[in-house]
């Protein structure tokens, strides 16, 4: 890939981003919270993992596109610590990312009949969510009609020119 610049986009459009990421992990938190409630038990590591594992990546995307909105404003930032941060970031997720299917794995050889239940069903669903984003942050823009082409995200756009700024590879 060669080094590209940082897209252009509009105050308007980061700011947009920036609050539909963060609505979105205020909206998941409350799911995964009302969740909870309805089991005997409170809280399950089948929901919290996979729903921290996602909110947690949403985060990352709010703070993206609040840094975007902010450079777009014309606020002066720590560019290239800011991306250090973010690559930063791009490595530690995939870890995270492992510990949902880790736990499935134990529940498959320790406890198969708790493998089975309806939480564990939308704790994947939650999981895909979390690993799509992911991808839609730091890889290319997920969306239907883009599976095929795999545009580069903005995000990965400027990691990769700032990888190349440095003379860094991948």
């Amino acid at each position: 890939m060669n080094p590209k610049t940082t897209p252009t986009r509009s105050e308007k459009q980061c700011h947009k981003l920036f609050i539909s990421e963060l609505v979105t992990a205020f909206i998941c938190g409350y799911i995964i919270y009302g969740l909870a409630g309805t089991l005997e038990t409170g809280l399950d590591l089948r929901l919290i993992i996979p729903g921290a594992i996602l909110i947690f990546v949403l985060l990352q995307g709010t703070a993206y596109w609040y840094y975007r909105r902010q450079e777009a404003r014309g606020v002066s930032m720590d560019r290239p610590l800011i991306l250090k941060i973010f690559a930063l970031l791009k490595k530690v997720t995939p870890y995270m990312l492992c510990l949902y299917p880790l736990l499935i794995i134990y529940l498959l050889l320790r406890e198969p009949q708790q493998l089975w239940v309806p939480f564990n069903v939308f704790g994947t669903i939650l999981w895909a969510f979390a690993l799509i984003e992911f991808t839609n942050n730091y890889y290319f823009s997920v969306r239907l009609g883009n599976l095929k082409h795999r545009t580069p995200s903005d995000l990965a756009l400027e990691l990769d020119a700032e990888s190349h700024r440095k003379g860094v590879k991948k």
